[in-house]
C-alpha cells in the first residue's frame, strides 16, 4: 500500500525549562546505567536542551490538530527520552485526543523513521497519520556516536500522511530494506535498489558514502534520525514535479533503508 504525503516540516528546538527536574533524574540514570557499567555524564545531561520527546511531539502536533483529529501518531527516535517518566500516549491523550493511537518507535538507530512509516502503512484506510521524527541530545552518558552531533540544537520533522484511497499529495513508496550491508558495499546496494526507478534526486544519509550516477544532496552529519528527513522538508518547499529518493544507512545494524517521494502526477 502507498502512503500519500501532505505537509512535511522541520522544526529546531532550543533549551526547555526544567533544569532542577533534570538534576533529580541523575540518580535514576545512575541506577539504570550501572547494570551496563556505563558511567553517568552529568554535565552532558544537564547542559542539554531538556526537550522531552513527548513535549516535542505535542508542539509538532499543535498547529496541525485542527478540525479533523489525527488517527495515528508515531514518534520515531534513536536516543532515549531525556525524561523517561513522561508518557507520549498519556500526554497526547490529555492534551488532544484520548481516541488516537499514539506510540513511539526506537531501537533502530537512525532508521527508526523508516520503521515508523512501515507501521503507518500497515494501517490502511486511516485518513490522518502523523509521523514525528525526533532528535534530542540531553543524554546522560558519553558515546562516540555523539561526536559529530550538534548537541546544542534538537530537531523534529513532521510527516503528515494519509493511507486513505484517493488522498491528495505526494506519493511515498517504501523500498524493501537491505540488511547485512557491509560499509564498502553500500553504494552498490543503493545503485541496485534505485535502478530503473527514474529518480531525479537522492538525499543520502551521512553514512551512505559517495554515490555516482545520481544528483545527490548529502544530509547533515550533525543529526541522527532527522538528517535525511529535514533535507526532504527543505526540498519539498520548492515547486516542481520530481521523484526524490531517501537513502539512509545504519552502520551499527548494517541495514540500508530506502524510500521514494513522487511529487508529480500518477
Amino acid at each position: 500500500m502507498t502512503l500519500t504525503m501532505g505537509t512535511v516540516w522541520h522544526t529546531a528546538f532550543g533549551p526547555e525549562d526544567g533544569s532542577e527536574a533534570a538534576r533529580q533524574l541523575l540518580g535514576y540514570w545512575g541506577e539504570r546505567l550501572a547494570a551496563y557499567r556505563v558511567p553517568v555524564a552529568p554535565r552532558r545531561y544537564l547542559e542539554g536542551n531538556r526537550n522531552s520527546l513527548s513535549s516535542m511531539v505535542l508542539r509538532m502536533v499543535h498547529p496541525h490538530w485542527t478540525g479533523a483529529p489525527l488517527d495515528l501518531v508515531i514518534g520515531a527516535h534513536a536516543i532515549p527520552d531525556s525524561d523517561p517518566f513522561l508518557s507520549l500516549s498519556g500526554c497526547y491523550a490529555h492534551r488532544f485526543d484520548a481516541h488516537a493511537l499514539v506510540f513511539g518507535v526506537s531501537d533502530r538507530g537512525r532508521l527508526a523513521p523508516f520503521t515508523a512509516l512501515r507501521i503507518a502503512r500497515a494501517h490502511p484506510g486511516l485518513d490522518r497519520i502523523l509521523v514525528v521524527v525526533l532528535d534530542q541530545y540531553s543524554v546522560p552518558f558519553d558515546d562516540p556516536v555523539f561526536t559529530d552531533l550538534d548537541t546544542a540544537t534538537d530537531h523534529a520533522v513532521g510527516l503528515l500522511l494519509s493511507a486513505a484511497p484517493g488522498a491528495a499529495g505526494a506519493r511515498l513508496d517504501l523500498l524493501p530494506d537491505v540488511c547485512e550491508v557491509a560499509p564498502g558495499t553500500v553504494r552498490a546496494a543503493v545503485d541496485a535498489a534505485l535502478s530503473g526507478r527514474g529518480v531525479d534526486l537522492v538525499i543520502a544519509g551521512p553514512h551512505v558514502g559517495p554515490l555516482t550516477g545520481h544528483r545527490v544532496v548529502q544530509a547533515p552529519r550533525d543529526r541522527l534520525c532527522t538528517a535525511v528527513w529535514s533535507v526532504l522538508a527543505d526540498e519539498l518547499s520548492r515547486a516542481g514535479a520530481r521523484r526524490i529518493a531517501l537513502v539512509d544507512y545504519e552502520p551499527m545494524l548494517h541495514n540500508l533503508c530506502l524510500a521514494t517521494v513522487d511529487t508529480g502526477e500518477d
